[in-house]
């Protein structure tokens, strides 16, 4: 498992996906960006290699610019460590990761490849920050470099996953039917619905994962400000880490001056296990 974004216990990395194999019998090692050059085993049996991620300077634009000009670097360094492993199959998460996707296809030992799309990374760039005049229009013309370059990097791979249908059919235009699919992020529940009383119900809604405006939050609140109106004691619970920090005041805001105290609940991050209790 190779990420620049994600810690070591993401919920779909770790929980979802490493500890899964390592139940079925598999070897699996998780490759991270971090603060520090660190390795070890998880309490389910992980091999983690922790890479420490080169900060130059304080400055974000000197930092990206220093490690432009600098040789070697994350990726580099990622690919070496995970060169090493000579592993049968590399699973690449996170976008900028492709980056050494196609020297890792072209190891001797010929490994499998998959590349696990966690969001519409084109349709972000769109629409992440609002843009007027030139801006929008250097804005989409990179969202459409992204676009190609990621299906490019995925042409050479042995499988492409997804999270969403409008994602998995965006490769499938690109790749043969065959090598894209769907690994929902969420788990079936059909079975165990059957077993819950309804009046033992608490909330109507649950937003689970990392809170952020990207992923509509505030859209949330302005639905709950609506529902609440055709039913009262509508329930909605956000339960998660809020991003920007700042983010979980302003969404308290909007809770205060639409009185929608009986119906939203900020509930901070707990830990995996404890979040099928919601």
């Amino acid at each position: 498992m190779l990420s620049d974004s994600h810690g070591l216990y993401d919920d779909r990395i770790y929980w979802k996906e490493a500890v899964s194999l390592k139940k079925h019998g598999y070897e699996v090692y998780s490759l991270f960006a971090g603060e520090k050059n660190e390795t070890g085993i998880t309490n389910e049996g992980i091999n983690f290699i922790e890479i420490r991620r080169p900060i130059y300077s304080s400055n974000r634009y000197l930092n990206y610019f220093v490690k432009k000009i600098l040789p070697g670097g994350l990726y580099s360094t990622l690919f070496k460590r995970a060169a090493s492993l000579k592993a049968d199959v590399y699973h690449i998460h996170d976008l900028k990761v492709n980056r050494i996707g196609g020297k890792l296809k072209n190891l001797p030992h010929k490994p499998k490849i998959i590349y696990d799309v966690h969001e519409p990374y084109p349709e972000n760039i769109l629409d992440y920050n609002k843009t007027k005049g030139i801006f929008s229009v250097l804005k989409k013309l990179y969202s459409g470099y992204i676009r190609r370059w990621e299906q490019k990097c995925a042409g050479r791979y042995d499988f492409v996953i997804t999270t969403e249908e409008n994602v998995r059919d965006r490769f499938r235009k690109a790749l043969p039917k065959d090598k894209a699919d769907i690994i929902y992020n969420y788990t079936n529940l059909d079975n165990t619905r059957k077993k819950i009383v309804s009046n033992e119900k608490i909330y109507d809604a649950i937003y689970s994962g990392g809170i952020t405006r990207l992923r509509g939050a505030f859209k949330i609140l302005e639905a709950v400000k609506i529902a609440a109106k055709q039913k009262s004691n509508f329930k909605m619970l956000f339960l998660g880490s809020y991003f920007p920090e700042n983010l979980k005041a302003e969404m308290q805001e909007f809770v205060r001056t639409n009185n929608l105290q009986d119906n939203v609940i900020l509930y901070d991050s707990v830990p995996y296990n404890e979040v099928p209790d919601f």
